[in-house]
Order: C-alpha cells, then structure tokens, then sequence
C-alpha cells in the first residue's frame, strides 16, 4: 500500500513540473523509524512566510508549487514534547524533492549535513497557548490537540463545480479506484489574480440570522429538520444557559469567564462573557439543574454556590467593571479552487471591512489577522498572518491570496479552525475576539476532524472567541448546521451569502424566516460595531479621565424616578442625539431617538422588572445611567 502511495506521489509530483516548473517537497515524517500520523509541519521560507500541513495515515505529506530556495521545517506532534526544527532545506528549481524527517522524543534543531540531518543544539520549548497567548514576535508555536483515530470519510453528494479527488488522504487506506488522471483543479489556479481591478466592495449580498436570539425555531429544528446532521458531526448545542453578569453598579463585565460545576465536581460547561456581559454557556448534562457558578474576573475568583439553572441568570459581582479597548479580528478563509467563483470579491470585501473597521472607534486599538487554508493533498493546509495593528501589511497578505485545489467537497476547515483556537496571538483581555469563517463547504466527516471541530469550538467558548460564519454558494444542509452550531456554541451570529448579488453560483435558502438583504460589507461592519462596543473603559493613562463616564449622574442630565413605574422622566441641558434603552442582554428595548433640550416623559410600562442601561449619545461622546424598573 505504501509503495503504491509512492508512485501516486512521484506521478502527481511529475505531472505538476509539466504544468508549473516549480518544486516539490514530499516529506515523510517518521518516529523512531515509524510512519507518524498527524505530525503538524510548518514550512517557513527566507523571507518568514510559514504555511501549514498535516501528514496523513502513513505519514506522508505532500508541499506544491514551491519557489527555490532555502527552507526550514518545524515539525511537532501532540505525543512528543515541544517542536523539532529542521533547518537550511535547499530546494532547487523545478525540481521534487523526496525527505525524510525522523523525531526523537525532544526538542532540537538539525541541519543538513552530507546528505544527513546532524543534530546541531537543544531547543526548550515550553509555551502553553491556553494559558498565554502568543506574543506577536513568535513565529511558530507548541502543536496541541490529540487526533482521534481516523476513518473511512462518508461521502455525500459533491458540488457542480468541483472535481472529484481519486484519492483520500485524510482516510486510513486509499480508495481501490485507479487514478484517472490529476485533478486540474488541484494543479492550476481556478482564479485570476488579476481579475479583480474592476471589482467594487459592496458588490456581494447577504443576510444575518442569528439563533439565539430566535431559540424555538432552533430547538425545534434540531430534533427535526437537523436532526441527523447533528449526529454527524457529533454536536448539538441545545441545553441553553444564559448568564448576565454585571459589577456592582449594574454595568456589564466583559471577558468574565465562567465555569459551571456540577455536584460531582466535574466541569459541565464554560465560556466568557462577551461586551454586553452576557455568557451563553451550553450544559453537557441535560439533568443540571443545579450548580455552583465560577467567576474568574480580572484574575480575582469569585464563588456563587448552588445556583437554579433558569433561562437568564443574572449575577451581580461585587467588583467594578474595567475593559481593555483591545478588539481582535480574524478572518479565516477557504481558499480551495470552488471559492473561484467568489474569493476575488470576497478579499475585496475583507479590505473594505479591515479598512473600515479600523476607523470605527479611535478609543479602541484595531488588531487584525487571517487564516486561508485548503485540503490535505493542496499545495498548502493554510496559511496565515497574525494578530496586528498593521492593517496595511494584512491587506496585502489578503490581496496575494487565490483559490486553487481541493477536488472534493469537504476541506481542511477543521485544521484551521484548531489553527485558530490553539496558534492565534490572541490579546488576553480584549472588548471582543471576533473570528469571520468564510467557506463554502464543511470539514471531512471521518472521526479525526469532527474531534478536532468539537475540541476546537470548545476551546473558542472558553478563550471568548464569537465565530461568525459566512457561507457561499455551493454549501449543503448539512454545512448550514454545523455553522449555525458553531456560531450558537460560541455567542456569534449566521451570515450567509444570497443570490441577490448575481455572483457566484447558487446560494442555498437557510433553514430560517426571511432576514434583511443587505450588501455583505455593511453587514460585516455592523456585526463588529455592535460587538465592540460597550458600556465601561478603562481610564485614560494620558489625561487621567474615562473615556466614557459611567455613574449614577450625570452633570446636566437627570433622571426620576428610579425605580420608574410606567414613566420616566428626563430632564437634559442639551440636544441628545440619540437615547436608547438596552436590557443587560445588550437588545434595544426602547429607541427614543433625538431628545431636545428639556423636559422629556418617556412611557416604559413595556419594560419588566429588572435592571436595564440608558445610553445617550451626542457627538462623539456616550453617557450611560443605570435603570430599575419596578413593573409588576
């Protein structure tokens, strides 16, 4: 079996020349003279730039489309200790290149020396990127994550506009049908690069849907219409808990994170608080009624024993709130070749977003990255740029990317979504950690990536990413679960692409009520505004003040009475441009819109008894006041 792998390899390497005259690496990582499966390998060139593979079930991974030049490895696996640097490849041009990569059990660093890697010094490692996230100077990190074992991949019915893989490489052996010939998909670029200088932003359509916010229509459809997607892919995000979290004057804790406890002890779920200070926490136990609540806030623990479950839980800490104004944005993006028909208006809206985004709020430092990634047998796995304020450097590191590969329906989403949850420079304390996913197809279905999918969604609630899908053309039923699924685990929302663009090919209808068409740039704007913003800061280091006062009063604004009972009274000594009421949930309950100067009744018997947030807005300033209300 392995040997006829081989020749599939020196065949596919051959017929590549053919059509690029570029090199190729065909690496065999190998343990103690042992395949090794699953062994993560970056390949980093002379001027930094890393891309990321996995070998397969006989420890085989395939590089296309190489420039020549000096290379180096970084090879790590979760049963080995840290990561193994193989450095100074010399790769000739148009040229394969077959080499063998045999790990001890600890760090070091080889070179090529007579034909032999020596190894040349020891390298500790000891970076844990749940407990510290990576600073950005860092180019490769520690590989984390057990693969569980794989299987046979079941296939569904492929896209129109893919071409058929002969081949496996995720599964344990290989199909009994005989190659037909290379994919063209996987060999030529089904995008033009150059394609995309009559493109505009705002080109492309999409609505939001957002199942938290519509939770019968999702509970009923997962026992239902979903029901056997769920099954497959071993999720379903269903025994809800909403917890509110607010300090002691009522105003949201952001980035709390919080941990339920079971009465055995055992942890039975966990997540942070997102800007409003809502945690949407998913219990692993559908017979938890009752828990002890942990609050970690600004590494201070606190403790609230023996808690009811109920649909909203409202926790009130006996601290005052503080955010960092840190906002992280990721954009991970399927670049194999049936994104072709979409990807060039796509990274035209993704530089529009960036550029936008970055001038939405000057309080706030912008940082921004992105992930772009394809299929096991591509040329690369993916491809990333991390976490930073140089939104310039990330929109050409967008603009150089296009779609090629593939072959088959499924893509190595699930890769990148561990990428993004275990190898992200995320900021420890930032207002919002918000993670664009744009495919058009879902992860391989064997068993070794539904775990890395069901891990790594896990691992987002926990670090406080909101993971925001966005589906092209071409998606399945059974895609359309699985990112809503993702979206609901992780408190984000459901964008999908429409047909009203006339771009692309068909859109599928989503599984929900009819939503607002919107140009997909707006939307993507408006997803993050509402997501950063919030309602306490930090104080100023250079001038000493809040960037937004948070208090009982306000100098020329008074409120009465509080607690209001059916009425409320506002008395403001200057034009407000816009006053709304929020709910702790971060919804508008009430919008008031301009008030003048003066006396103002605004009627509030619609709001319930509980605590709620008036928020007043006038130029670039924002007030807020803290409201109860008293309604039976």
């Amino acid at each position: 079996m392995r040997l006829s792998k081989l020749l599939f390899t020196l065949i596919l390497l051959l017929t590549h020349q053919v059509f690029w005259a570029q090199s190729s690496l065909c690496a065999l990582v190998l343990q103690e003279g042992k395949p090794l499966p699953h062994a993560k390998v970056y390949l980093v060139d002379e001027f930094g730039m890393e891309s990321f593979h996995l070998t397969d079930s006989t420890g085989l991974v395939i590089i296309n489309g190489l420039s020549s030049g000096t290379y180096d490895l970084k090879i790590g696996h979760q049963d080995l200790s840290g990561i193994q640097s193989f450095n100074e490849l010399l790769i000739p041009p148009s040229i394969f290149k077959l080499e063998t990569f045999d790990l001890g059990a600890g760090d070091a660093s080889y070179v090529m020396e007579d034909g032999k890697w020596e190894k040349v010094k020891e390298e500790p490692y000891s970076y844990d990127p749940v407990a510290a996230p990576l600073e950005e100077s860092m180019a490769i990190e520690t590989l984390t994550g057990a693969p569980a074992l794989a299987s046979k991949v079941k296939r569904r019915g492929r896209k129109d506009k893919s071409v058929p893989s002969t081949y496996d490489i995720d599964a344990v052996g290989y199909m009994d049908t005989e190659p037909e010939g290379i994919p063209e998909e996987s060999i030529v670029p089904t995008d033009d690069p150059t394609g995309n200088k009559d493109i505009q932003a705002g080109t492309l359509t999409a609505s939001e849907w957002n199942d938290l916010s519509n939770w019968d229509l999702w509970s009923d459809q997962v026992e239902e219409e979903f029901a056997e997607f769920a099954d497959i892919w071993s999720f379903k995000p269903i025994n809800r808990q909403t917890i509110l979290l607010s300090d002691e004057n009522g105003l949201p804790l952001v980035h709390a994170f919080i941990e339920l406890i079971g009465e055995d002890g055992t942890r039975l779920s966990a997540g942070r608080t997102d800007n409003k200070g809502v945690a949407e926490l998913f219990l692993n136990a559908t017979n938890s009624n009752r828990f002890d609540c942990r609050i970690t806030y600004n590494g201070i623990p606190f403790e609230f024993p023996n808690l009811k479950a109920k649909e909203n839980l409202e926790i009130q800490v006996n601290t005052a709130c503080s955010t960092h104004a840190v906002v992280d944005i990721m954009f991970v993006v399927d670049a194999t070749g049936s994104m072709g028909d979409e990807i060039n208006y796509l990274k035209k809206e993704v530089e529009d977003v960036i550029d936008r985004v970055g001038k939405l709020d000057d309080q706030k430092t912008i940082r921004s990255g992105a992930i772009f990634y394809r299929d096991q047998q591509d040329q690369y796995l993916s491809r990333r740029k991390a976490l930073s304020t140089d939104l310039t450097a990330l929109n050409t590191f967008v603009q150089d990317q296009r779609a090629a590969g593939g072959g088959d329906f499924p893509e190595a989403i699930d890769v990148a979504l561990e990428e993004l949850t275990t190898s992200i420079n995320w900021s420890k304390n930032a207002i919002a950690k918000i993670a664009f996913i744009i495919l058009d197809a879902p992860p391989h279905e064997d068993s070794a990536s539904v775990a890395r999918v069901n891990r790594s969604v896990l691992k987002a609630a926990e670090l406080g990413i909101r993971l925001i899908p966005i589906t092209g053309s071409g998606i399945d039923k059974s895609t359309e679960y699985l990112m809503k699924a993702l979206a609901i685990q992780t408190n984000g929302t459901y964008l999908y692409l429409t047909d009203d663009s006339g771009v692309g090919g068909k859109h599928l209808d989503a599984s929900n009520d009819k939503t607002e068409v919107l140009p997909l740039n707006d939307l993507m704007v408006k997803v993050v505004d509402d997501m950063i913003e919030v309602s306490c800061f930090e104080p100023n280091e250079e001038t000493g003040s809040t960037a937004t006062e948070t208090s009982t009063s306000i100098d020329g604004v008074k409120l009465f009475p509080n607690p209001m009972v059916d009425v409320l009274n506002i008395d403001v000594a200057f034009d407000v441009d816009q006053a709304q009421i929020f709910d702790l949930t971060g919804q508008v309950m009430l919008d008031l819109g301009v008030l003048k100067a003066g006396s103002h009744q605004i009627d509030v018997s619609r709001l319930k008894a509980g605590n709620y947030l008036i928020v007043l807005r006038t130029g670039d300033q924002m007030n807020s006041l803290k409201l109860i209300s008293v309604n039976e």
